[in-house]
């Protein structure tokens, strides 16, 4: 039997700043640029398929933690992975 393990990926892509277009006027570009950094999210759907159902469960629980809804042949695989303590800065 295979054992196929899915899940998604959230990863971070830079986009075009939305006020870096040509003059209508002149055609040409400003000389200086956006201090923003402009992104997007996306998210990919992954697979892959192993030969026993104790890989495919090492696999996930070693995935970063960018990698998330893991299942295991469509069965949702509980998420025991160590989060990291989130630390609020306040004035």
């Amino acid at each position: 039997m295979k054992y196929i393990i899915t899940w998604k990926v959230d990863k971070t892509v830079p986009t075009a700043c939305p006020d870096y277009s040509p003059d209508p006027y002149t055609g040409g570009f400003p000389t200086t640029h956006c201090l923003v950094y402009h992104f997007k999210t996306i998210t990919e759907d992954k697979n892959a398929e192993f030969e026993n159902k104790e890989l495919a469960i090492e696999f996930a629980k070693n995935a970063p933690l960018s990698c998330y809804d893991f299942r295991l042949n469509g069965e949702l695989l509980e998420d025991k992975r160590e989060r990291p303590s989130t630390i609020t800065i306040t004035n």
